[in-house]
């Protein structure tokens, strides 16, 4: 079995960690700016939910871990696989922390596939990959979903 693909991508918001957590990370209506598209979870260990991607897909989610100003763990997969487990479905795994530094917060989004990452376009200047079939777009240094 080849070995866990990673992508991680690291950038310092000018914010403290609780400000970042409760604007952008603990909070679905956060999220949803963060990751680009309409986001409903219950943020919270074994909480579910759902993100609807502008043009329609959507993805289902479960919350693995969450340490309140530090750090949100989640499975997501492609919402038409549903009824099957998540690593039947071809879950990957996001972990996203906050680490106060300095001038304010370092976030720290890191997605991990049990498969394969493969480049893919990007829009100049910027890098992609897909893990399984879902583009991650690595923009100014933030991961979101393309």
């Amino acid at each position: 079995m080849p070995a866990p693909q990673q992508v991680t991508r690291t950038v310092d918001v000018p914010a403290r960690p609780e400000h970042v957590w409760e604007r952008s990370v603990g909070d679905a209506g956060g999220l949803s700016t963060w990751l680009g598209g309409e986001v409903e979870l219950d943020v919270r260990p074994g909480g579910t939910g759902t993100l609807r991607e502008p043009g329609g897909t959507a993805r289902r989610l479960v919350v693995e871990e969450v340490t309140p100003g530090e750090r949100l763990a989640f499975h997501w997969w492609p919402a038409e696989a549903e009824g099957r487990t998540p690593a039947d479905a071809g879950a990957t795994t996001v972990d996203i922390r906050l680490v106060p530094v300095p001038d304010g917060t370092r976030v720290t989004v890191t997605e991990t596939a049990a498969y394969a990452a493969t480049a893919c376009v990007a829009p100049a200047g910027e890098r992609a990959y897909a893990i399984g079939s879902a583009p991650l777009l690595v923009a100014g240094g933030v991961a979101v979903r393309a």
